[in-house]
């Protein structure tokens, strides 16, 4: 769609993707006098330490060192490609950087991902956390400059892009059909759960036990049948909403759900907890 075609709201969008290409493309200059022996050095450093990875290629988003959650969840999605992962975080946390750009694009950069699909509270939203995904493939030149020029098609508006190598990812707002989602022979491995609950769907149980299903059933389900991930990312606004009722424990005396992995991090936390999640020695 042509920019004069656009609402108001619709060009005020567009204006701020515009700045957000420029920002990226900005940020990432590639490296000076670097012979193709020091490229492949580099790439496949950078492929096997996910901190460097991202510092490397999101400059605009890395302005603090990662904290123990961040590397947690880098080190169990990596290492586990049929993973169901909750990230309880608070605000501020970067939970959909990390979730919806970070990880997506560091299995890409070491062949594992075929495709992505994002799930929210509604399809703008969803477009919305798509669109920053398609911005790096777009405007960062340091993965440009490594991986090649990836973005084949979708417009920024759209709920669907793809890549030039096959890689489809698509957006859906919580309840839409995502079945049959493909490009070519490929299913997408990646499934993002962002930010999906509201003030009013906590209310029904009967709509949150709804959404409960569409996450794991529909979205999830129409992932790669082998080695497909499930990323679900937001805070517990409710103590039974979609959120609570994925991870299980709803009630203090609820179990979590069977196969969840649950990264919890608490808005205020005391360093015990932190060393207890990192694996130290607790005084």
């Amino acid at each position: 769609m042509r920019p004069s075609a656009l609402s108001a709201s619709e060009k005020r969008e567009y204006q701020e993707y515009l700045q957000l290409l420029d920002r990226i493309k900005a940020a990432t200059p590639i490296p000076n006098n670097e012979s193709e022996q020091q490229k492949r050095e580099r790439v496949t450093k950078l492929r096997s330490d996910f901190p460097a990875f991202c510092k490397y290629y999101f400059p605009i988003y890395m302005d603090a060192d990662f904290g123990w959650f961040h590397k947690k969840a880098a080190k169990e999605i990596s290492a586990d490609n049929n993973i169901r992962c909750v990230l309880e975080w608070p605000r501020e946390h970067a939970k959909s950087v990390f979730a919806d750009v970070f990880m997506p694009l560091y299995l890409y950069a070491r062949g594992e991902l075929t495709g992505v699909v994002i799930g929210s509270a509604t399809q703008d939203k969803a477009s919305n956390l798509l669109s920053d995904l398609q911005a790096q493939f777009t405007a960062n030149e340091r993965f440009i400059h490594d991986y090649g020029q990836r973005a084949a098609f979708g417009d920024w508006r759209d709920s669907h892009f793809a890549t030039t190598d096959g890689c489809g990812f698509w957006a859906f707002g919580r309840g839409q059909s995502p079945r049959g989602v493909r490009k070519a022979a490929k299913r997408p491995n990646y499934a993002i759960v962002d930010d999906i609950d509201d003030k009013v769907i906590v209310k029904n149980r009967t709509r949150v036990k709804e959404a409960v299903d569409w996450v794991i059933e529909d979205l999830y389900g129409t992932c790669a049948i082998q080695g497909a991930r499930l990323i679900v990312a937001g805070n517990r606004i409710h103590k039974h909403s979609i959120l609570a009722h994925i991870v299980g424990d709803t009630d203090p005396e609820q179990p979590k759900r069977k196969g969840i992995t649950h990264i919890k991090v608490y808005a205020l936390e005391d360093k015990r907890h932190q060393k207890a999640m990192n694996g130290l020695p607790v005084t």
